[in-house]
């Protein structure tokens, strides 16, 4: 399940009620202009798009939105090259944060952005939570992330962080047994998901990896 019944209306009513709910697309247009430069996708999907800022700041490009909590925009997308998931995973139930990576990792074709904060919104829910309902640090976002996907950048800030992915050539699961330790390689430097020997020296344990350019790398 991607959204519950009553988390849904509670989404409509937000959008109803306060205008400034889910116009903050906009904000990435600069980067997702740079980032579509990049990997020349064929078409792009705007994945929790809410009011489709994204959309209107970036109209040389066909952008389609999807937002499970929006009618007329819920209607579940085909598979596209780029997507787009700019402060929308945090705001998932976490009942519901498994099945929908599910469905980005089945929706992603290509490549994926994210951008997830880290920290608490001012926000309030119509029942009184926060609007954050998921509130983990990077690590916790990135395991799960990594279990689909095969990360291209990553640059991590205070109040959350950013990153590139592209879609796996074959599935891959990743379980541990027996305190079986998940290791990942970021910009030259392995670390380790359980939170031992990770070198000090960087961050919250990852490295910040600057945007990728295929076309210069030599990739179609």
């Amino acid at each position: 399940m991607l959204i519950t019944p009553e988390y849904r209306d509670e989404i409509s009513q937000l959008h109803t009620e306060n205008m400034d709910w889910g116009t903050s697309g906009k904000k990435f247009a600069g980067l997702v202009r740079t980032i579509v430069g990049n990997y020349a996708p064929l078409n792009i999907l705007d994945y929790g798009c809410g009011k489709q800022t994204l959309a209107r700041a970036l109209p040389e490009y066909r952008i389609r939105g999807y937002d499970p909590g929006l009618p007329g925009l819920d209607e579940s997308p085909d598979p596209h090259d780029m997507v787009i998931c700019t402060d929308v995973l945090e705001h998932v139930e976490p009942g519901c944060i498994e099945d929908v990576l599910d469905d980005l990792q089945r929706v992603t074709l290509k490549n994926l952005f994210v951008q997830i904060p880290v920290i608490g919104a001012k926000q309030k829910l119509p029942d009184g939570r926060n609007a954050h309902l998921i509130i983990q640090p990077a690590r916790w976002w990135m395991e799960k992330l990594w279990n689909r996907f095969e990360l291209q950048s990553f640059e991590n800030g205070a109040l959350g962080f950013q990153a590139i992915f592209s879609a796996q050539e074959k599935q891959k699961h990743h379980t541990r047994t027996n305190h079986q330790t998940l290791v990942r390689t970021v910009g030259g430097t392995a670390f380790d998901l359980d939170g031992a020997d990770i070198d000090p020296a960087i961050t919250d344990g990852f490295a910040d990896v600057p945007i990728p350019n295929p076309k210069g790398n030599g990739r179609s």
